[in-house]
């Protein structure tokens, strides 16, 4: 047997094998590519990955993969002999093989029409790893996705996420409700009040554990002792790897207010001109983690 069963005995169309329902993406994929995507900046994070790691997996499966750019990045990489690439969406699916047929490698990916519905069907012990880049904090009942993912590694498997930072966000809203706080220094808009509080009050949403989160789609951050609670849980290792890039915090608010928030350029400037001092102080408190990101890359090892 091939192990690839679940795959070879479902419907196959456009090259992708469906096994759910599609779930199309809340707002419009292609729009979602152009806005997070950056294949240039991008083409390490897969070698950054598995250095980190120290593992390097022959076959991996990778959740949720969205538009293709950590697949792209693993295909650059070159390392992982057998990829599988699996969304919810088949629009991003489609994004996702012809980027990689762009790259000539699209006999070494396959494609899969995957929601966590039937991550049950993923058979135990077929993929030395699993993946998922952004995409733990989109399910209600994180824990119970989690240890389903994990039950399904072989015996010294990886599951590897990046999932973003409670700290990171509890510091952001700091910061920005102090240049709230100051705003009859700038000439203070509605677009200012609105994107700061914007912020603020997701963040505040992200962080709350009672509320019930089903119908949104980004719905938590992580503290790091949840995802500790998680390994413990279910007797697997955890490691913490790091951010995907060098920066410092200033350079990582800046970036994550700008592309992720987009807050508009004005906006952003009267902010960091606001809470320079504020700025500088995290930078300096960070100092000595080379590697800070709004997001963090976890490996659970079984």
């Amino acid at each position: 047997m091939s192990g690839n069963e679940w795959l070879e005995n479902c419907v196959k169309a456009d090259g992708i094998h469906v096994i759910s329902q599609n779930l199309p993406f809340e707002h419009p994929e292609d729009d979602y590519d152009r806005q997070y995507g950056n294949d240039d900046v991008e083409k390490t994070i897969g070698a950054f990955v598995l250095d980190a790691a120290g593992f390097t997996p022959r076959s991996l499966l990778e959740l949720a993969c969205g538009t293709g750019h950590m697949t792209a990045s693993l295909v650059y990489d070159g390392r992982v002999e057998e990829i599988v690439a699996s969304d919810a969406s088949i629009e991003f699916l489609k994004i996702t093989r012809n980027k990689i047929a762009g790259l000539g490698q699209g006999d070494k990916v396959s494609f899969v029409l995957l929601s966590d519905a039937d991550f049950n069907q993923i058979p135990q012990g077929r993929y030395d790893a699993i993946m998922m880049r952004s995409a733990l904090h989109h399910f209600a009942d994180f824990r119970e996705t989690a240890a389903i993912l994990l039950s399904k590694l072989p015996p010294g498997g990886g599951l590897f996420m990046l999932e973003p930072r409670a700290d990171f966000h509890i510091a952001s809203s700091l910061i920005l409700k102090a240049a709230q706080s100051r705003s009859d220094r700038v000439q203070w808009t509605d677009r200012h009040a609105h994107q700061t509080q914007s912020f603020i009050d997701a963040a505040s949403f992200y962080l709350d554990r009672k509320l019930d989160k089903r119908e949104a789609e980004d719905k938590y951050v992580f503290y790091i002792d949840e995802l500790v609670e998680i390994a413990s849980e279910n007797k697997v290792t955890f490691t913490s790897l790091g951010g995907e890039y060098l920066s410092a915090f200033t350079s990582v608010f800046h970036d994550f207010m700008k592309y992720c928030m987009n807050f508009d350029a004005d906006v952003l400037s009267d902010i960091l001109a606001l809470v320079d001092d504020e700025l500088r102080f995290m930078d300096s408190a960070y100092a000595s983690r080379p590697r800070y990101g709004a997001a963090e890359w976890f490996l659970f090892r079984a």
